[in-house]
């Protein structure tokens, strides 16, 4: 009898030193690419841009977020800025871009809108036309196909220009 229970006790430790070990559970970490366990996601120090072009000048606007998106997927990323395409995303960068019609911040626009003469600007950070001022103008200062022109919309690069072509229509 001894002899058996010496069997099983050495039948059982060795079944214990031979058998499968249970690895730690290990916390996934994100790569130097922003993937974590497959998901790709963005890093803490990833690159957010905001690319704006204009249809009306052909000009874009890039500029640079400050938004907090580490650890968001793109599908996240894209849900977080509704209105924009997501057009690169990786761990590492970010970029998102958009297409207005109107003119962007670096043009004055001279329209002609409900009879008033105005001048307008694209905001720098929403990129919504404001009204900076309304000019006081003589319909006869201007033919059918300028005042046409006009409720476009005639872009300036600074309001000296405005000035030379209100000048150029009064003489």
């Amino acid at each position: 009898v001894l002899t058996t229970v010496c069997m099983l006790l050495l039948g059982l430790f060795s079944g214990m030193l031979i058998g499968p070990k249970e690895e730690p559970e290990q916390v996934p970490t994100p790569d130097p690419e922003g993937e974590m366990a497959g998901v790709l996601s963005v890093l803490p120090a990833a690159r957010v841009e905001f690319h704006v072009s204009f249809e009306a000048c052909g000009h874009e606007v890039i500029a640079l977020g400050n938004e907090n998106l580490a650890g968001k997927t793109r599908e996240e990323a894209e849900k977080a800025y509704p209105g924009w395409m997501l057009r690169t995303f990786s761990g590492n960068e970010v970029v998102f871009e958009k297409t207005l019609k109107g003119y962007c911040p670096k043009h004055y626009v001279l329209r002609l809108t409900g009879g008033e003469l105005g001048v307008y600007r694209a905001d720098e950070t929403t990129y919504e036309e404001k009204r900076l001022m309304v000019l006081d103008f003589e319909e006869a200062a201007f033919d059918s196909a300028e005042r046409a022109e006009l409720e476009s919309g005639v872009a300036f690069d600074d309001l000296n220009g405005v000035n030379a072509y209100l000048e150029s229509a009064e003489s």
